[in-house]
């Protein structure tokens, strides 16, 4: 996990991590689709190029849904921008990993071990009859339930 100062989606016969790659019952780097997408997206702009990395090993195989990795552009939610971010932060923007695991309980309002259509219902019933608003529903965390937590429901369902 980390900065591993090289590409992973180089040619076979340049690619330093090439016996990584290639030991598949081992090994995944879950950044590839990062590596192998647009420039706009990769963690280190300035150069541009994507060397940050997260390897997994076999013990997150078994998972439900693939881990997921993400480039978190920190530097879209500051003033400045990428320029402010790379002077004063960091010249390569952070990689995250998203392990799903079962049920994300977050959003199974009725806690019946599945999200879908039933907890969507709970929680527009109590928006539509003004009940008290648990800070469960709150799922942006923005001190208020509405539209926003319920397309937040809405697209847990769909996925």
């Amino acid at each position: 996990l980390g900065d591993l100062n090289d590409d992973i989606a180089e040619q076979s016969s340049n690619n330093i991590f090439q016996n990584i790659i290639d030991d598949v019952e081992n090994y995944y780097f879950a950044d590839i689709s990062i590596a192998l997408g647009s420039s706009s997206g990769w963690s280190y702009p300035g150069w541009p190029s994507h060397l940050d990395h997260i390897l997994i090993t076999n013990e997150l195989f078994s998972l439900p849904s693939n881990p997921e990795a993400v480039v978190i552009k920190v530097d879209d939610y500051l003033e400045g921008g990428w320029s402010f971010f790379d002077s004063n932060i960091s010249d390569h923007r952070p990689v995250a990993l998203k392990i799903r695991y079962g049920v994300d309980h977050l959003f199974d309002i009725n806690i019946d071990g599945e999200i879908n259509e039933f907890d969507l219902e709970i929680m527009l019933g109590v928006i539509m009859t003004n009940g008290m608003m648990p800070e469960e529903l709150d799922f942006n965390f923005d001190q208020e339930v509405g539209i926003i937590d319920v397309l937040f429901l809405i697209e847990k369902i769909q996925s």
